[in-house]
């Protein structure tokens, strides 16, 4: 579905989609303007650790990690491999360098009213997204095994 979203967008202005359920494989398996960022193991590890996760959630997590690992393999997708070393503005120069060619031929928000009408409907997908995801079976059920976001219980 999410890809389906991503496809309905208009051409202009660009869009960047972020997040684990969008594999190479969803992304349509052939050539595509992306990049995955992923973690090392031993970082993902970590990241994990510092959260308070549902057993089931760290494991969808590292299973999706291993998911799109193995498809960018098999489309030839590109990856950026991170670990603690890496600083923000780092990631921030590789991932500026990957799509520089592609921002600079655009289609770009130009005017202050495009930039604000861009803003307004990212702050309402968000909005929307968020509510959504409450809505979902399998929420009530996390919240009730972890015991968090009683309401929803």
């Amino acid at each position: 579905m999410v890809w389906d979203d991503l496809r309905a967008l208009p051409a202009a202005p660009l869009t960047i989609a972020e997040g684990t359920p969008i594999t190479p494989e969803v992304a349509g398996g052939g050539p595509v303007p992306a990049l995955w960022l992923l973690p090392t193991p031993e970082l993902q590890r970590d990241r994990l650790d510092e959260r308070d996760l549902h057993p089931g959630v760290r494991d969808l997590y590292q299973h999706l990690g291993d998911v799109i690992s193995a498809e960018l393999k098999r489309f030839r997708g590109r990856m950026l491999v991170v670990d603690c070393s890496w600083s923000l503005e780092e990631v921030i120069t590789e991932v500026e360098g990957h799509f520089a060619e592609l921002l600079a031929r655009g289609p770009v928000a130009t005017s202050r009213a495009e930039r604000r009408q861009l803003l307004r409907y990212a702050n309402r997908a968000f909005v929307d997204q968020y509510r959504t995801y409450f809505t979902r079976p399998w929420v009530r059920a996390i919240a009730r095994c972890c015991g968090r976001h009683r309401r929803f219980g």
